[in-house]
């Protein structure tokens, strides 16, 4: 047997900046916390059951009451001031139901990411306040083009940041303060110096571009480093070697001169 269609959600999304609204401040303003508390209420009970509108009557009434331990003339005052503020539509507010565009719009925008069909036949005709289909529309693409400012805001003060808290160490090899402290906790000033040295080299004749340098030292210019100090009889015996070369060179040059000096005995 099919599971009956379901209109309410699960859950709404809220914009972060809901409490810069004149209209939730001016409700604050004039009804404190308890204002803010009853008006949210109502608006999970709107998503929850219809999804974007209830009955406003005599046992909702009661069910606030009940909830906040607060009289009920209170809670019908703060709910007819949200009429008149338009956080409900105050029109079908008259008629006996919570609603307003802002809460219609919502809901269809989260029916149409949950692919939910014919979201839009489950608001009664006689309280639809969404008249245009453009007009939803532009709602998700403000949505959209909001969330993408702040993503792209977002990206763009890490990179700022990102790229002012660097250190150059070498022309082309910049670290953090806290990635040289790391590598200054693990090796001596020669050894820090030789690194940055070795990646810079390498940078530069390659033309590499790392997102991280940090990261380029800790996969590989430390195992050089480690290779080179693994095999420093290698290394002497080149420089020995040179120096031997270099040597013969000199005795080479020395006894030349020595015979083009030295006084022809049968003279």
């Amino acid at each position: 047997m099919a599971r009956p269609h379901r209109s309410g959600l699960d859950y709404f999304n809220i914009d972060t900046d809901r409490y810069q609204d004149q209209k939730i401040k001016r409700l604050k303003h004039n009804y404190g916390g308890v204002g803010l508390a009853v008006y949210d209420y109502l608006l999970c009970e709107i998503y929850r059951d219809k999804g974007c509108y209830i009955a406003w009557d005599e046992s909702t009434a009661f069910d606030v009451t009940e909830y906040f331990r607060i009289k009920e003339t209170a809670v019908k005052e703060i709910v007819t001031y949200c009429g008149v503020v338009g956080l409900f539509d105050k029109a079908v507010l008259t008629r006996g139901m919570l609603t307003s565009k802002a809460i219609q719009k919502r809901y269809l925008f989260i029916c149409k990411n949950a692919n939910r069909k014919d979201s839009e036949k489950l608001i009664p005709e006689e309280i639809n306040l969404i008249t245009d289909e453009m007009e939803l529309m532009g709602e998700e693409t403000t949505q959209r083009k909001g969330k993408e400012k702040k993503e792209n805001e977002s990206k763009e003060e890490e990179s700022k940041a990102h790229t002012l808290e660097k250190v150059k160490v070498r022309e082309s090899v910049f670290l953090s303060p806290k990635e040289i402290s790391q590598l200054e906790k693990q090796f001596n000033a020669e050894d820090c110096n030789w690194m940055y040295d070795k990646l810079n080299d390498y940078k530069l004749a390659k033309g590499i571009v790392y997102n991280s340098d940090y990261g380029a030292i800790c996969s590989w210019v430390k195992k050089r480093l480690k290779e080179e100090k693994q095999n420093p009889p290698e290394k002497e015996s080149k420089i020995l070697g040179a120096l031997r070369a270099g040597e013969t060179v000199v005795n080479h040059f020395k006894n030349l001169h020595n015979a083009t000096h030295t006084p022809n005995a049968n003279h």
